[in-house]
C-alpha cells in the first residue's frame, strides 16, 4: 500500500493547480439550461443550446451566451417562439458556427410545427433575422447544420418522407436565408443521411453519408454503407465514392479536412451482432485522398452497442497541427482524443462530471473550441441525479486537467472488457478502508483510484476475489475506483470518501 501514500502526496501538490485550467458546471441565468454545441471566437466561449426563460412563464426557448476564457458569463439571450410553440435543438441537429460578418447562425426546430429555422445573430447577440422553412408534406423536416459558403449558408441534414424512408438534403440559402436550391440524395433503398459536410475550397465541398441498405426490422440488424461526396456550389456531384456493405472505415458520422484535397473521416466500424439484434461497433479514424484511396485506417477506443451514447461529436484542429475530438464514454464521462493526421493516437483522456455522477449517463460533451494560448475547452451536459448542468471543460494541449501533475492515457492498446456487474465495494462512502470483492478469482489484479479530474490518486495490486484498501490518508470526495484483472478491464465504480 506504500503506492497509495505516494499518490496521495503528488494529489495534495497537485490541488495547487492553475486557475486557468478547470472542470465545471456553469450558470447561463435560466432555468433548466442545457448546452448542445459550443465554438470559440477570438477568445470568447460562445454555447448554444436550450432553457426555459423563467420560473413563472416557464417557457422553452434557445440560449445563445459568451463566457471569457474562465468561464464566467458575460452575456446572454433566450429566443422565444413567436407562435407560442416550445424551440428545440438537438447535438444531431442543432449547431451554431460563426459567420464571416463577425455573427453567428445556427439551426434549430420548432416542436409542434413540422418545419426547420435558420437564425442569424449579430457579434452582440441582437436577431439579424429569423427564418423557417415549413414542411406540410414530409413527417419530419428539422434535421439540418448550417455552414457558410458564397453568398449564404448550406443546412445539411435528412427528411423523413411520407413512407418512413429517410432522404439526404442540401439547402443552399442566401444571406438572408432565403432558398436558392435544394437537393435530395435518396442513394440507398431503405433511407439516407448526410451525415457532416465541410469545405473543401472556395466552390468545393465534402459530404459525408450513412446509407441503409436492408428494411428495418425489430429481429434483425439492417445492414448499411457509408459514402463519401464531392459538390460544387451548384450541388453537383463532381465525385463520389460507397463503400462495401458494412465498412471498415465505420458507418460514417464526421469529415475533417486535411491537407490540400485529403479526408479524415470519423465513424463506427461494424464488429458483431449479439442475439441477431444488437449491431457492436468500434470508433474508427480514416483519410482519404480526393480520388478515395485510402491512406489509412485505425480502430480506436472500446466496441459497444451502436445506439449507445459513446461518440465523438466535435472535431477540432490544435495548436500543434493534430486534431482533437470530444464527445462520451460508456461510463458517462466526458471523452477527449487526440490524434495525429497520420492517424497516429497521440492520448485520449475521460472526464467524470464535477460532482457525483450516480445516474448512469453521467456527462457528454458536444462542442470543443481552441484558446490563443493554446488551450482547448469543450462543453456540453453534465447530469446529477435527473437534473442537467451546463458543463464546460478546459484542459492543456497535453490533455491535462492540471497543470502541477499530468496523466494520460493511450488509446492504442485497448483492454478486452469483462462483462457483468461481478464487483462489490463496501462501505460506500467509506472512511478509513474500502472493502472489494469479486465473485472470480483474479490473477493478476490490479485497482487505480482516481480523482474527479483524471488524476490517479493511488494504485495497488492484489490478487483472490478480495481486497482491503486503506483511503483514511484520502482528501474527501468522489473518486473513481478501475479493476483490471491481467489486461482484462473488469470494472469501474464511484467511491465516496467522508471522513
Amino acid at each position: 500500500m506504500n503506492n497509495f501514500i505516494l499518490f496521495t502526496l503528488i494529489l495534495f501538490t497537485a490541488n495547487l493547480r492553475a486557475q486557468s485550467i478547470w472542470n465545471d458546471t456553469i450558470s447561463l441565468g435560466y432555468p433548466r439550461a442545457r448546452i448542445t454545441d459550443m465554438i470559440v471566437d477570438n477568445d470568447t466561449i460562445i454555447v448554444y443550446g436550450t432553457g426555459f426563460n423563467n420560473a413563472i412563464e416557464y417557457k422553452q426557448g434557445l440560449i445563445i451566451a459568451k463566457l471569457d476564457s474562465s468561464g464566467n458569463v458575460l452575456q446572454n439571450k433566450i429566443l422565444l417562439d413567436s407562435l407560442g410553440d416550445k424551440l428545440a435543438v438537438d447535438e444531431s441537429w442543432g449547431k451554431i458556427i460563426k459567420t464571416k460578418d463577425g455573427g453567428y447562425a445556427a439551426t434549430a426546430a420548432p416542436f409542434s410545427r413540422n418545419s426547420s429555422l435558420l437564425i442569424k445573430w449579430s457579434q452582440n447577440l441582437d436577431i439579424e433575422f429569423i427564418k423557417e422553412y415549413s414542411d406540410s408534406v414530409n413527417l419530419s423536416n428539422f434535421n439540418y447544420k448550417p455552414i457558410e459558403v458564397s453568398g449564404g449558408y448550406f443546412l445539411y441534414g435528412s427528411i423523413q418522407l411520407p413512407d418512413l424512408i429517410s432522404v439526404g438534403i442540401i439547402k443552399y440559402v442566401d444571406k438572408a436565408g432565403n432558398v436558392i436550391w435544394e437537393r435530395q440524395f435518396p442513394y440507398a433503398p431503405h433511407g439516407t443521411r448526410v451525415m457532416d459536410m465541410a469545405q473543401i475550397k472556395d466552390s468545393i465541398f465534402v459530404f459525408v453519408t450513412t446509407e441503409t441498405l436492408t428494411p428495418f426490422s425489430q429481429f434483425t440488424v439492417q445492414s448499411g454503407r457509408s459514402g463519401i461526396y464531392y459538390i460544387n456550389i451548384e450541388g453537383e456531384i463532381i465525385s463520389s465514392w460507397k463503400s462495401e456493405a458494412e465498412p471498415e472505415i465505420g458507418y460514417l458520422r464526421k469529415v475533417i479536412p486535411v491537407g490540400e484535397n485529403d479526408v479524415i473521416t470519423y465513424g463506427v466500424e461494424p464488429q458483431d451482432v449479439i442475439n441477431g439484434t444488437i449491431r457492436i461497433v468500434q470508433p474508427t479514424l480514416a483519410r482519404y485522398t480526393s480520388s478515395f484511396q485510402t491512406e489509412w485506417i485505425n480502430h480506436f477506443g472500446l466496441a459497444h452497442p451502436l445506439d449507445w451514447l459513446l461518440t465523438l461529436r466535435d472535431f477540432i484542429q490544435t495548436s500543434d497541427n493534430n486534431y482533437l475530438g470530444v464527445g462520451r464514454t460508456i461510463d458517462g464521462h466526458g471523452w477527449v482524443y487526440k490524434f495525429s493526421p497520420e492517424g497516429d493516437s497521440i492520448w485520449g483522456r475521460n472526464f467524470p462530471t464535477p460532482f457525483p455522477d450516480y445516474y448512469p449517463y453521467g456527462g457528454r460533451l458536444y462542442g470543443a473550441g481552441l484558446l490563443s494560448s493554446g488551450n482547448i475547452v469543450a462543453g456540453g451536459i453534465a447530469e446529477n441525479g435527473q437534473t442537467e448542468f451546463c458543463w464546460i471543460i478546459k484542459l492543456t494541449n497535453d490533455g491535462c486537467m492540471d497543470t502541477l501533475f499530468c496523466q494520460t492515457s493511450s488509446m492504442i492498446e485497448i483492454p478486452e472488457i469483462a462483462t457483468g456487474k461481478t464487483l462489490n465495494v463496501f462501505p460506500n462512502p467509506a472512511n478509513e478502508s474500502l472493502t472489494i470483492t469479486y465473485e472470480k478469482e483474479i490473477i493478476e489484479g490490479h485497482l487505480r483510484l482516481s480523482d474527479m479530474y483524471g488524476r490517479i490518486a493511488g494504485e495497488a495490486t492484489f490478487t483472490g476475489n478480495m481486497t482491503t484498501v486503506a483511503v483514511g490518508h484520502f482528501a474527501p470526495g468522489v473518486y473513481s475506483l478501475e479493476i483490471y484483472s491481467g489486461n482484462t478491464f473488469v470494472q469501474r465504480t464511484k467511491v465516496v470518501i467522508s471522513h
